[in-house]
Protein backbone atom coordinates (compact mmCIF):
# COMPACT_ATOMS: atom_id res chain seq x y z
CA UNK A 1 0.00 0.00 0.00
CA UNK A 2 1.00 3.52 -0.94
CA UNK A 3 -0.19 6.72 0.92
CA UNK A 4 -0.02 9.82 0.67
CA UNK A 5 0.68 13.10 -1.58
CA UNK A 6 3.21 14.67 -3.35
CA UNK A 7 2.00 18.70 -2.95
CA UNK A 8 2.56 21.64 -6.09
CA UNK A 9 5.94 22.97 -4.25
CA UNK A 10 7.32 19.29 -4.84
CA UNK A 11 7.37 18.50 -0.98
CA UNK A 12 6.83 14.81 -0.41
CA UNK A 13 4.59 13.26 2.47
CA UNK A 14 4.39 9.57 1.70
CA UNK A 15 3.92 6.22 3.48
CA UNK A 16 4.78 2.75 2.01
CA UNK A 17 3.27 -0.29 3.77
CA UNK A 18 4.30 -3.75 2.23
CA UNK A 19 2.31 -6.44 4.68
CA UNK A 20 4.62 -9.58 3.76
CA UNK A 21 7.99 -9.79 2.58
CA UNK A 22 9.32 -13.37 1.92
CA UNK A 23 13.09 -12.98 3.24
CA UNK A 24 14.00 -15.76 0.60
CA UNK A 25 13.17 -13.40 -2.29
CA UNK A 26 14.68 -10.96 -1.01
CA UNK A 27 17.83 -12.16 0.07
CA UNK A 28 18.06 -13.81 -3.76
CA UNK A 29 17.25 -10.40 -5.51
CA UNK A 30 20.02 -8.55 -3.19
CA UNK A 31 22.42 -11.15 -3.45
CA UNK A 32 21.99 -12.05 -7.59
CA UNK A 33 21.22 -8.29 -8.55
CA UNK A 34 23.04 -5.94 -10.01
CA UNK A 35 20.40 -3.48 -8.95
CA UNK A 36 21.14 -4.18 -5.48
CA UNK A 37 25.25 -4.06 -5.62
CA UNK A 38 25.92 -2.24 -2.72
CA UNK A 39 23.66 -3.98 -0.28
CA UNK A 40 25.18 -7.29 -1.22
CA UNK A 41 28.26 -7.51 1.22
CA UNK A 42 25.87 -7.18 3.71
CA UNK A 43 24.39 -10.67 2.85
CA UNK A 44 27.45 -12.44 1.59
CA UNK A 45 28.05 -14.10 4.94
CA UNK A 46 24.55 -15.74 4.87
CA UNK A 47 22.93 -18.67 3.47
CA UNK A 48 19.69 -21.09 4.09
CA UNK A 49 17.72 -17.49 4.91
CA UNK A 50 14.15 -18.11 5.14
CA UNK A 51 11.09 -16.52 6.81
CA UNK A 52 9.02 -13.54 6.39
CA UNK A 53 8.63 -9.61 7.67
CA UNK A 54 6.85 -6.16 7.54
CA UNK A 55 8.40 -3.40 6.26
CA UNK A 56 7.36 0.03 6.19
CA UNK A 57 9.21 3.18 4.43
CA UNK A 58 8.46 6.37 5.01
CA UNK A 59 9.72 9.47 2.94
CA UNK A 60 8.97 13.10 4.21
CA UNK A 61 10.59 16.48 2.71
CA UNK A 62 11.12 18.12 -0.28
CA UNK A 63 12.33 16.44 -3.40
CA UNK A 64 14.86 19.09 -4.78
CA UNK A 65 17.40 17.69 -2.69
CA UNK A 66 18.43 14.31 -1.35
CA UNK A 67 15.52 12.60 0.90
CA UNK A 68 16.55 9.81 3.31
CA UNK A 69 13.41 7.87 4.11
CA UNK A 70 12.77 5.94 7.16
CA UNK A 71 12.59 2.02 6.93
CA UNK A 72 11.11 0.00 9.77
CA UNK A 73 11.12 -3.69 9.55
CA UNK A 74 8.67 -5.90 12.05
CA UNK A 75 10.35 -9.62 11.79
CA UNK A 76 7.59 -11.97 12.26
CA UNK A 77 9.94 -15.54 12.01
CA UNK A 78 13.05 -15.75 10.12
CA UNK A 79 16.46 -18.09 10.26
CA UNK A 80 19.90 -17.82 8.68
CA UNK A 81 23.05 -19.84 8.52
CA UNK A 82 26.23 -17.57 9.20
CA UNK A 83 28.95 -18.91 7.35
CA UNK A 84 31.88 -17.77 8.77
CA UNK A 85 30.66 -19.10 12.56
CA UNK A 86 29.11 -21.96 10.42
CA UNK A 87 26.15 -21.03 12.87
CA UNK A 88 22.31 -21.43 12.63
CA UNK A 89 20.42 -18.04 13.88
CA UNK A 90 16.89 -17.90 14.05
CA UNK A 91 14.90 -14.76 15.08
CA UNK A 92 10.93 -15.05 16.26
CA UNK A 93 10.42 -10.66 16.54
CA UNK A 94 11.85 -7.76 16.84
CA UNK A 95 11.60 -4.26 15.01
CA UNK A 96 14.62 -3.13 12.80
CA UNK A 97 14.30 1.15 12.24
CA UNK A 98 16.23 3.38 10.77
CA UNK A 99 16.62 6.88 12.79
CA UNK A 100 17.03 10.59 12.27
CA UNK A 101 20.75 10.12 13.78
CA UNK A 102 21.78 7.79 10.47
CA UNK A 103 21.65 4.82 13.10
CA UNK A 104 19.78 1.47 12.22
CA UNK A 105 17.85 0.94 15.89
CA UNK A 106 16.86 -2.83 16.77
CA UNK A 107 14.10 -2.93 20.05
CA UNK A 108 13.81 -6.79 21.14
CA UNK A 109 14.96 -8.56 18.67
CA UNK A 110 14.45 -12.27 19.76
CA UNK A 111 16.72 -14.78 18.43
CA UNK A 112 18.65 -17.92 19.25
CA UNK A 113 22.47 -18.27 18.28
CA UNK A 114 24.72 -21.45 18.90
CA UNK A 115 21.29 -22.40 21.24
CA UNK A 116 21.67 -19.44 23.38
CA UNK A 117 18.28 -17.39 23.70
CA UNK A 118 18.93 -13.23 23.23
CA UNK A 119 16.41 -10.25 23.51
CA UNK A 120 18.97 -7.72 21.64
CA UNK A 121 18.53 -4.28 21.79
CA UNK A 122 21.33 -1.81 20.49
CA UNK A 123 22.11 0.37 17.25
CA UNK A 124 24.18 0.02 13.96
CA UNK A 125 25.93 2.81 12.92
CA UNK A 126 28.42 3.22 9.32
CA UNK A 127 28.95 0.73 6.34
CA UNK A 128 30.34 -2.41 5.81
CA UNK A 129 33.46 -0.32 5.09
CA UNK A 130 33.94 1.21 8.57
CA UNK A 131 31.39 -0.03 11.24
CA UNK A 132 30.03 0.29 14.60
CA UNK A 133 27.81 -1.53 16.71
CA UNK A 134 26.72 -1.04 20.62
CA UNK A 135 23.98 -3.34 21.62
CA UNK A 136 22.72 -5.63 24.67
CA UNK A 137 21.00 -8.96 25.67
CA UNK A 138 19.79 -10.62 28.93
CA UNK A 139 21.49 -14.12 29.18
CA UNK A 140 19.49 -15.37 31.63
CA UNK A 141 20.19 -19.09 33.15
CA UNK A 142 21.97 -20.50 29.98
CA UNK A 143 24.22 -23.67 30.59
CA UNK A 144 26.94 -22.92 33.31
CA UNK A 145 25.80 -19.71 34.11
CA UNK A 146 22.42 -19.25 36.01
CA UNK A 147 21.07 -16.46 37.06
CA UNK A 148 19.89 -12.95 35.46
CA UNK A 149 23.14 -11.79 33.42
CA UNK A 150 23.94 -9.19 30.73
CA UNK A 151 26.01 -9.40 27.71
CA UNK A 152 26.76 -5.51 27.05
CA UNK A 153 28.39 -5.97 23.11
CA UNK A 154 30.30 -2.55 21.69
CA UNK A 155 32.72 -3.36 18.95
CA UNK A 156 33.46 -1.52 15.50
CA UNK A 157 35.21 -3.16 12.43
CA UNK A 158 36.18 -3.03 9.23
CA UNK A 159 35.92 -5.59 6.53
CA UNK A 160 38.95 -7.14 7.74
CA UNK A 161 38.97 -6.33 11.64
CA UNK A 162 36.83 -6.30 14.62
CA UNK A 163 37.94 -4.34 18.19
CA UNK A 164 36.60 -4.96 20.96
CA UNK A 165 36.09 -1.60 23.07
CA UNK A 166 34.83 -2.99 26.71
CA UNK A 167 32.20 -6.01 25.42
CA UNK A 168 31.75 -6.75 29.34
CA UNK A 169 29.52 -9.46 30.92
CA UNK A 170 28.01 -7.92 33.88
CA UNK A 171 26.18 -10.66 36.55
CA UNK A 172 24.67 -9.27 39.85
CA UNK A 173 25.50 -5.64 38.48
CA UNK A 174 28.95 -6.24 38.28
CA UNK A 175 31.25 -6.42 35.29
CA UNK A 176 32.45 -10.38 35.69
CA UNK A 177 34.14 -10.53 32.23
CA UNK A 178 35.60 -7.42 30.33
CA UNK A 179 36.79 -8.14 26.40
CA UNK A 180 38.99 -5.74 24.45
CA UNK A 181 41.20 -6.45 21.61
CA UNK A 182 41.02 -7.46 17.67
CA UNK A 183 40.10 -10.26 15.67
CA UNK A 184 41.86 -9.94 12.16
CA UNK A 185 40.69 -11.84 9.54
CA UNK A 186 37.51 -13.55 11.38
CA UNK A 187 40.24 -16.28 13.46
CA UNK A 188 43.51 -14.26 13.84
CA UNK A 189 43.73 -12.82 17.61
CA UNK A 190 45.86 -9.94 17.77
CA UNK A 191 46.31 -9.01 21.73
CA UNK A 192 42.26 -9.75 23.12
CA UNK A 193 42.66 -9.07 26.36
CA UNK A 194 40.09 -10.82 28.78
CA UNK A 195 39.38 -9.36 32.63
CA UNK A 196 37.96 -12.26 34.36
CA UNK A 197 36.11 -10.60 38.23
CA UNK A 198 34.35 -13.73 40.23
CA UNK A 199 32.99 -15.09 37.12
CA UNK A 200 30.72 -17.92 38.26
CA UNK A 201 30.47 -21.27 36.59
CA UNK A 202 28.11 -23.94 37.33
CA UNK A 203 29.70 -27.51 36.52
CA UNK A 204 27.66 -30.58 36.29
CA UNK A 205 30.51 -33.18 37.12
CA UNK A 206 31.48 -32.84 39.71
CA UNK A 207 28.57 -30.69 41.03
CA UNK A 208 29.55 -27.22 42.29
CA UNK A 209 30.41 -23.70 41.06
CA UNK A 210 34.14 -22.40 40.25
CA UNK A 211 35.18 -18.92 40.34
CA UNK A 212 37.26 -17.52 37.78
CA UNK A 213 39.59 -14.49 38.69
CA UNK A 214 42.54 -13.17 36.25
CA UNK A 215 43.46 -11.84 33.28
CA UNK A 216 44.15 -13.33 29.61
CA UNK A 217 45.90 -11.74 27.00
CA UNK A 218 45.51 -14.10 23.39
CA UNK A 219 47.06 -13.83 20.40
CA UNK A 220 47.09 -15.94 17.16
CA UNK A 221 44.95 -18.45 15.56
Amino acid sequence: DVLGKIDSKMVADIKIDVPNVNLTTAYSLIHDSRLFADLKPVVTDFKSVRGSMKAEAAIKGALDRPVEPTLKAIINNASAHHIPSNTPITITGGNIASGDDGKIHFYNVITVAADIPMDITGHFEGDEKNWIVIAETDLNDIEFLKGRNTLKFNAKGTPTTMYFNRTTLVSGGKNVVVIEGTIVNETDLDNIKVTLSGLNLNIPEPQGTVQLNGNLVMSGK
